[in-house]
This record gives C-alpha cells, structure tokens and sequence, in this order.
C-alpha cells in the first residue's frame, strides 16, 4: 500500500509526504515513511529538508549459509534491517555551474553481520553513519561537462567503535565530452579511502598467506559511445588500468574478497 500527497504551501515552498506499508508472510508489517520540504527563495537556490524510513529483507545466503554444516542451519530467524534516514541538501546553479552540499545522519536498526563467535549472521544493534558531501558540476555547453563530489563519513558501531570494512571518504571525479554530432566519450576516476580493520581480520589464513588489502585504490571507469545513427554502439570498459583491490570476505576471518578486474562490454542496439 503506497499514498502520497504534495501540498504548495507558498509559490516557493512545497511539502511532499508519502507512506508505504509492505506485508510478508514471514517479516510480517514494515511500515516506511518519508517527508521532504523544498524552499526555493530564489531562481538559482534551492534547499531541501528529507526524511525517510526504509527496510532491507535479509538475503538467502544470511539466512541459511552453514559454516557448521552438521550442527546448523544458518539463521532463518533473522529480522530486516531498517533505515532512518534525515538530509539536508542546499544547490546552487549560477549560470553554467551548479553547487550542491549535502549533511545527512543515517540510523540502521537490527544491522545485519557475521557473527564471529556463531559463525552466523545475527541482527546486531544500531548502527550510525554521518557524512558531509559537496559536489561541482558545470555545464558550459552542449559540447562537454565534468563533475566532482566527496565524500567524508563516520560510522560507528553501537558501542561508538568506527565500523570495520567501511571507507571515511570517497570522491569522484569524471565528465563527457561530445567532440560531434554522432560520438559521446565519458570518463570517470572513482576512489576508495582506506577501510576499518574487522575485528579477527584473516584469522583463518595462514600467517604467511596474510595481506593487508584495507587499504586505499583508485579505479577509472570509459565509455564512448554513438549517437543519432541508425545503428547506436556503445564501448564500455570498467576498472581501465586493471586495479587490484579487494574487500574483506563476509566470514572476516577468511581470505579477502576480490574485486572484478578489466571487463570490457560492447553493444549493438539497431532499431528500424
């Protein structure tokens, strides 16, 4: 069930307030509200006001993966994790350029994690993240425009310890450019801050098979791509320089999870 209504309180001032409510037949009721107020007090100025709620069901692999196959079933008791998200968002467009700031505090509830000492996934408290991210775009012409936005956050666990596998920052830098009338080439560098080491991190590796691979990478991401022909093709190649990176595997005492490496896919798309 989803309703939703938009009241125009003044010319510039707009209040839109919707709520969702999702039946299951094993996570029973979740209810997910949201609200968002939107002054405009000039042309070129916009700030925004969210808030919303929302839940993720537990996935099949955290509720039946066997780490003891003989002694147990996973957890198929676990709950949803839910999400309160507020964010205040102030843009800025003054002739090509646009200027945008955003604050926001998250709240996961029932935060959903490998359970070391169960070797299992458990529901386990509150989680909190903070951040602050501003954002350049600009936009002189048709031919060509570029971004960039960072990213600083704080995550902390529920007893205010920095939450293991998570980055304090992140930025992306990119654009595209339009050299004709037929051809779109894009470009987009993508970097990852240095994670948090999880508690127990390789544990069941052997000491000498042991590597740190929290920290921090950079990867590029290209695409070019046709336009206004009777046939569009599109190139897109991900992770262009071939970067190695990894990702602490969901057990965290395990061998690190490897990020894809160069993949290149191409597309045909001819209508008539």
């Amino acid at each position: 069930l989803f309703l939703q209504d938009e009241w125009r309180i003044r010319d510039r001032l707009t209040l839109t307030v919707d709520l969702r409510h999702d039946r299951h037949d094993h996570y029973h009721g979740q209810t997910s509200p949201r609200a968002a107020v939107v002054l405009r007090p000039a042309e070129d100025w916009a700030l925004k006001l969210l808030y919303g709620g929302a839940f993720r069901p537990p996935t099949v692999r955290e509720l039946y993966v066997r780490e003891l196959p003989a002694e147990d079933d996973g957890n198929p008791d676990l709950m949803p994790e839910r999400i309160h998200t507020a964010e205040a968002l102030l843009t800025h467009r003054p002739g090509p350029w646009e200027w945008r700031l955003a604050l926001y505090h998250n709240e996961i509830h029932d935060f959903i994690a490998p359970d070391p000492v169960l070797l299992k996934y458990t529901n386990q408290g509150i989680r909190t993240i903070y951040g602050v991210e501003p954002e350049l775009r600009v936009r002189p012409g048709r031919s060509w425009e570029a971004f960039f936005n960072y990213t600083l956050l704080s995550a902390q666990d529920s007893s205010g310890d920095d939450m293991a596998e998570v980055a304090k920052e992140l930025f992306n830098l990119g654009g595209t450019v339009r050299p004709g009338r037929w051809l779109t080439l894009h470009a987009r560098l993508h970097h990852v801050g240095r994670r948090s080491r999880p508690a127990g991190y390789q544990s069941k590796v052997a000491a000498a098979n042991r590597a740190d691979h929290l920290g921090a990478y950079d990867t590029v991401h290209m695409a070019v791509s046709t336009r206004g022909l009777p046939a569009e093709v599109s190139l897109g190649i991900h992770n262009l320089f071939d970067v190695q990176s990894f990702n602490p595997s969901f057990a965290r005492g395990d061998y690190d999870v490897e990020h894809p490496r160069r993949s290149v896919l191409v597309r045909v798309r001819y209508a008539f």
